[in-house]
């Protein structure tokens, strides 16, 4: 009965609190009297609304905020309207990030209330919360279970429903990102995640190469050219300098086209597929992506993806990033020419605005999980042609991408005897997304218009990316300035690297055969 009293009441002070001046707003005497009996037995019930109640909220959001968590429920809401729902919400939510408190127990209790209020129909049970503040608890959640390292499994999957149900409602910005980054992160912690955050692939289960395998191997290799990967380099760099009067993107469209007619010129099923984003360019350019398909005989479905930005930021942009795209050219070319058996499909792919946001491998990525495509894994290769000295190739994923880095690419590096070329490192994935295209296919920046067409069980691609030039000791002097030129570049490095290239895309793609 009490129950029912207390819905009863604070239905009315719902419906008596509508205005925005808080100081105009009035409950009826008797039911303000029995409420602040409530509010006596059971403090976490209700919280008497005075003046002075938006600025202890807003006071307490800061506190949370300054504990590094983000925000339940930003002040100028607060100071615009202050619910049972709010209240009861934000109480949780101190208890929940309250690093103070011994009790852990209570602190679970207390995430597994912020959920359940959560899981109700938030935009009827407060009109004014925004599904934004939703989010924000989604993250802080999944902060709270990697730094407890909870494994319990009910509690984990009620994060996890509630972020589909806001992700599925919301649009995927920034903050949403962040909720997303988190619930990835979970999974990098060693905390199992439901199948929702699961992506099926077939697991690398190889074994030492045959010798007919390893001559076509030797066979591919010895076929890389050091004069078309200069000569790719070359004509890219000097078509972006001729047409350096135009703005960007503008004076990376001659390369595009380049690239372009090269693929189609070996019979390679290319096209150029433009996306149109209004918001993207006060200029109207399209995104213009360039997709070349070698398909498999066996499993054409299945796909390797091969990926490099074509833009640049300035003109002449030989290492960043020419000396990605003179690396696909070459495979694509020897892959055509040599016609090298594969039993999955490898896509090539040279995406245009990566300097813009990574625009280009969000659009692609978009409409990869709309299409539901079999993606195995992705290589992204960007800056490749400068090795400071050390003749080292670095391999950067997250942890999330570690089985395919270390079970698929390192696995067929080791057997091709260069394992000693290749340096793989593996990091949070917070501090990798959003610094290339790579990170894309992790959810980073997609927006999804058409989210019920989705497979949602796919939450990401397995991806690495290949680089030379961005270590931690010793970085590209000349990245994004007008010297990037090929006279900086090491071309017998680059051939190199597109051997390697050429060995790991043949293991990847034929995994029988290992």
């Amino acid at each position: 009965m009490f129950a029912y009293l207390k819905t009863f009441l604070k239905t009315i002070h719902r419906e008596s609190t509508d205005k925005k001046d808080i100081s105009n707003r009035r409950i009826p005497f008797l039911s303000l009297c029995i409420l602040v009996i409530f509010q006596i037995i059971n403090v976490n019930v209700f919280a008497v609304e005075t003046e002075n109640q938006p600025q202890y909220l807003s006071q307490s959001i800061s506190k949370l905020v300054e504990n590094h968590y983000f925000p339940l429920i930003d002040p100028q809401y607060l100071s615009k309207s202050t619910t049972f729902f709010q209240v009861e919400l934000l109480e949780a939510y101190k208890i929940m990030v309250d690093e103070s408190t011994q009790d852990l127990e209570k602190r679970i209790n207390a995430a597994e209330k912020v959920i359940d209020l959560l899981n109700k129909d938030i935009l009827d049970y407060d009109p004014n919360f925004t599904y934004e503040n939703g989010l924000r608890v989604v993250k802080a959640l999944c902060q709270f279970v990697i730094e407890h390292k909870i494994k319990n499994s009910n509690f984990i999957q009620t994060a996890v429903n509630l972020f589909e149900k806001l992700y599925l409602t919301a649009l995927f910005e920034d903050i949403a990102l962040k909720a997303n980054i988190c619930l990835l992160s979970m999974r990098n912690n060693n905390i199992e995640l439901p199948q929702f955050f699961t992506y099926h692939t077939s697991e690398f289960k190889m074994h030492e190469l045959s010798d007919y395998d390893r001559a076509i191997i030797k066979s591919a290799g010895e076929k890389v050219s050091k004069e078309s990967l200069y000569n790719h380099i070359k004509t890219i760099q000097d078509l972006k300098l001729s047409n350096s009067s135009l703005s960007y993107p503008f004076f990376n469209d001659q390369a595009g086209k380049y690239i372009y007619n090269f693929l189609t010129n070996l019979k390679i099923d290319t096209k150029m597929i433009e996306y149109h984003d209004s918001e993207l360019d006060t200029q109207k350019r399209p995104i213009r992506n360039i997709v070349a398909t070698i398909p498999g005989t066996i499993h054409p479905e299945k796909k390797i993806v091969l990926t490099a930005h074509y833009d640049s930021v300035i003109p002449p942009g030989a290492e960043d990033n020419g000396s990605g795209v003179a690396v696909l050219l070459e495979i694509a070319r020897i892959l055509k020419e040599e016609r090298i058996p594969l039993e999955y499909t490898v896509e090539i792919v040279f995406f245009d605005y990566e300097e813009k946001d990574l625009n280009g491998s969000q659009a692609y990525v978009r409409h990869a999980l709309i299409n539901k495509d079999e993606i195995i894994g992705v290589i992204n290769f960007d800056m490749v042609g400068w090795d400071g000295g050390d003749g080292k190739l670095e391999l950067i994923t997250a942890k999330i991408s570690a089985s395919f880095l270390e079970e698929g690419v390192l696995f067929v590096s080791k057997i091709a005897g260069r394992e000693n070329f290749v340096y793989p490192i593996i990091e949070d994935i917070e501090n990798l997304v959003g610094h290339g295209d790579y990170s894309s296919f992790w959810g980073w920046g997609i927006d999804l218009e058409n989210k019920e067409d989705v497979d949602m069980s796919r939450g990401y691609y397995y991806a690495i990316n290949v680089t030379a030039a961005q270590k931690l000791e010793k970085e590209y002097p000349y990245y994004h300035t007008v010297e990037d030129t090929i006279e900086k570049l090491n071309i017998d490095f680059l051939r190199q690297v597109t051997q390697w290239a050429m060995e790991v895309v043949y293991g990847l793609a034929n995994p029988s055969d290992f």
